[in-house]
């Protein structure tokens, strides 16, 4: 994709990846060059999504069953599974408007078919991101539900709805902002900047972290910052190179925020609390075919952005904290086809929690990816999990998911 910057998972489900510091049109120029007819002549509007299935099969009862994020606590008897699901499939909708002040603009919506409390496992129908934007070569301004800023980078799993979400990868959910981005680009040593700065809403569009608690804006928003150091961007639009990514990227990215807890189960008096993070993130590309990237990060209250095992307070209404990181290695068989390896970990301060509640969650993975053609793919993925509890019996099995495509 041109001018790609921060990579995040799509919608949890809809596209392999999409790009947030973008700064262009590339969902519009990869798709037919004849727009669906609006009644605003000046805008044009384009459409496509995804037909997604899969089929999982584990020997542990994960929550939600079909794409799990954590095990529940250890079952006494069976407890494996096999779930059918579609709720991965997608649709987007991209604009492209006229020049304003000398700048582009344009919009996108992105929905999956789940409920909008991706933990709850049911459907229905979530427009995750849903923004507006004014763009060029160097600024980009955007206004509405986008993906987090902080922690942007995800690995690459035939699971895209938890892609290691409370296993040591936060971020990627969504939620309602306002964010500008300014590109540096060094088009000699084809080596970029990019730096972004957003004010967010504390409350995710997609992720419900607590069920008897009901998370508030106390009246100031999230701020979040992240900046992103490539080199060899351009190389990697090369049909020669078959892992399209830079040779080197180095990112850095913190959110910093409050939230009011108030119980939904009964008069307690509402407790304010302060939560912040930092993520460190990387990826290396090395020839056409084989890369590694991965993430560590360290924060506090970090439910509601898919951290600390997506736990944000105890049952004293206490914030929890800890830390988690994840690392994939990607390699290239064939142009089409592609493997990925890798594993991810939470890990909480015990001394924050109570009973009930996560200490650690972790997943290893390994797939097979084969894009048969610009319409279907076909993968495979073979995952592993564990999940610790405070006073409760751990949990840990393997899964096996296939997953069929159909993109449009």
């Amino acid at each position: 994709m041109r001018n790609a910057g921060f990579s995040i998972s799509s919608f949890l489900i809809c596209l392999s990846s999409i790009w947030v510091l973008t700064g262009g049109n590339a969902f519009a120029q990869g798709n037919s060059s004849n727009p669906i007819e609006l009644g605003n002549k000046n805008v044009k509007l384009y459409l496509g999504g995804a037909i997604r299935f899969t089929a999982l099969t584990a020997s542990a009862r994960g929550l939600p069953t079909a794409t799990p994020f954590y095990l529940s606590p250890k079952l006494d008897g069976q407890q494996s599974t096999v779930s059918l699901d579609a709720r991965n499939s997608s649709l987007y909708f991209r604009l492209i408007g006229p020049k304003v002040a000398g700048m582009n603009s344009g919009g996108m919506i992105i929905g999956q078919f789940s409920n909008g409390n991706v933990l709850s496992g049911q459907y229905g129908f979530t427009p995750g991101i849903a923004f507006a934007e004014l763009y060029n070569d160097q600024w980009r301004f955007a206004f509405g539900a986008q993906a987090d800023l902080f922690s942007p980078r995800a690995p690459v799993m035939v699971d895209t709805f938890s892609i290691l979400g409370g296993s040591g990868n936060p971020g990627n959910s969504f939620r309602t902002e306002i964010r500008a981005e300014r590109t540096i680009a060094d088009v000699r040593h084809d080596e970029k900047w990019k730096i972004g700065v957003a004010l967010s809403s504390p409350q995710s569009l997609t992720i419900k972290p607590d069920a008897a608690r009901v998370l508030e804006a106390t009246g100031l928003p999230n701020a979040e910052g992240a900046i992103l150091w490539t080199i060899g961007a351009n190389e990697a639009e090369k049909p020669s190179i078959w892992l399209k990514r830079p040779r080197l990227e180095i990112g850095i990215s913190g959110v910093s925020g409050e939230y009011r807890t108030v119980s939904s189960i009964g008069a307690f008096q509402p407790f304010k609390t302060r939560f912040n993070g930092m993520a460190l993130e990387t990826g290396l590309r090395f020839g056409k075919r084989f890369g590694i990237q991965g993430e560590w990060y360290r924060g506090k209250g970090l439910g509601a952005y898919l951290g600390n095992a997506i736990q944000t307070t105890n049952a004293t209404d206490a914030v929890v904290s800890g830390e988690g990181w994840w690392a994939d290695v990607a390699y290239y068989w064939k142009p089409n086809v592609h493997s990925h390896t890798g594993y991810g970990s939470d890990h909480l301060d015990r001394n924050r929690l109570t009973t009930g509640q996560i200490s650690r969650n972790a997943t290893a993975f390994l797939n097979v990816i084969w894009d048969y053609d610009a319409v279907w793919q076909f993968s495979s993925e073979l995952t592993w999990r564990k999940t610790e509890y405070v006073s409760l019996t751990n949990n840990q099995g393997a899964g096996l998911m296939f997953a069929i495509q159909m993109k449009f």
